[in-house]
């Protein structure tokens, strides 16, 4: 076991500030932390927030912080799974869109812009199988009713290089007065996946 100094990742500019913070490491060594930086106004109010990334490789260690999502539209809720030689897929919420960014560590660059997977979605998971396979899942929300509700879990799935299905599937469709929570989930090698989730009764009225 080596313990190694804590080193910063970005550094907070007063009012803005980093959080929400994930990471993934590839069995090659290579690794990515992605995060959430939110720009305040001089009052402390959120304006916006953007989704970053930094890679690590055991030779260079870590590397440039990157832009993964649009700069000045709020993104959110993002995921990174990464394949054995350390190519990453990200997920995110942005806008009124659930979308998804790959990197490729062989030029060290996120390609843009960002790829639709399907409709908002405030709480999204992402699993990867070693066959190339890699699944979302979205917990939908209808935006079009008031007030807002949540609608069911749906997924979509992307296999390494190649874009998503043009149709998601149903994990899930919420009944009146229930709702799935964010689901756990796992894939296989060969690509199967397996999800679990909370279904409650979100009606107060006994």
């Amino acid at each position: 076991f080596v313990s190694n100094q804590a080193i910063p990742l970005e550094s907070n500019h007063a009012p803005n500030f980093a959080a929400s913070y994930g990471l993934a490491v590839a069995s090659n060594g290579k690794a990515i932390a992605i995060w959430s930086h939110v720009n305040k106004d001089t009052a402390g109010n959120p304006i916006s927030t953007s989704i970053w990334a930094k890679p690590y490789t055991p030779e260079s260690k870590w590397g440039v912080t990157q832009p993964v999502s649009a700069v000045g539209i709020n993104s959110h809720s993002q995921k990174i799974v990464l394949d054995p030689k350390g190519n990453g897929v990200a997920i995110f919420s942005e806008g009124n869109i659930s979308k998804s960014a790959r990197y490729n560590a062989g030029i060290d660059t996120w390609t843009s812009p960002a790829e639709n997977i399907g409709l908002y979605g405030p709480e999204l998971s992402i699993s990867r199988g070693s066959s190339g396979a890699v699944t979302a899942i979205t917990q939908r929300l209808d935006l079009t009713i008031s007030p807002v509700r949540m609608t069911g879990l749906y997924a979509n799935r992307s296999q390494d290089g190649v874009g998503w299905l043009a149709n998601e599937k149903t994990v899930k469709s919420n009944a009146t007065n229930y709702y799935a929570r964010p689901p756990v989930l796992a894939t296989a090698d060969d690509g199967t996946t397996f999800v679990l989730f909370d279904y409650f009764n979100q009606d107060p009225t006994p």
